[in-house]
């Protein structure tokens, strides 16, 4: 059995930025588990586990969408928390554009991975890159100063230009997830 998504992985200056964000995030933290700038990425679509059998039907299907599928541009947004601003639980930065190409992407390989049969997440899709989980709520004044920063923040020069996806495998461990490239696959009207 493998745990596997599939994301949309991020460019080199993209995660530069990420980084810098990541830096003025960090004030208003004091109990949190960060993401390593490695295994930053926008899920499309969470599988969980799957049989090694399996996986080729994956990647079929994923190869499926992506002929149809074309390149988009996509840059970052302001700061989001999970479930709320006000009860921040996961840390996330949202998109400024790209947002309804993501989105219909993600549907469409949803709908094409339950067509062969894969079972995938129920909630419905928001697109994100998380940054980090928070371990203990926010106290006041770092609440209040965290939603004032959050709703203010926008990026800028964060563009890309998404030209494809990977199947990854996600391995749990102590010292947090370890991801695996599965299988990478060009869109093919970029």
């Amino acid at each position: 059995m493998k745990r596997v998504f599939v994301a949309l992985p991020l460019t080199e200056a993209l995660k530069h930025y990420l980084l810098n964000l990541k830096s003025e995030c960090e004030r208003f933290f004091q109990d949190e588990k960060w993401v390593e700038p490695d295994h930053w990425h926008l899920t499309l679509c969470f599988l969980g586990s799957l049989p090694e059998n399996s996986l080729k039907d994956a990647c079929k299907a994923i190869e499926s969408c992506a002929r149809v599928q074309k390149g988009f541009p996509m840059s970052l947004g302001g700061v989001g928390a999970f479930p709320s601003l006000s009860f921040p639980r996961v840390v996330w930065v949202g998109l400024r554009e790209g947002e309804r190409s993501i989105s219909d992407s993600a549907g469409r390989l949803k709908s094409e991975l339950e067509k062969k049969g894969f079972f995938s997440e129920a909630r419905s899709f928001h697109a994100h890159i998380t940054l980090a989980r928070l371990h203990s709520p926010l106290r006041e004044p770092w609440k209040s100063t965290f939603q004032k920063f959050a709703g203010e923040f926008q990026a800028s020069s964060s563009v890309m230009q998404v030209t494809g996806c990977d199947l990854m495998e996600s391995v749990l461990t102590p010292k947090g997830p370890r991801y695996t490239l599965l299988h990478r696959v060009r869109f093919e009207n970029v």
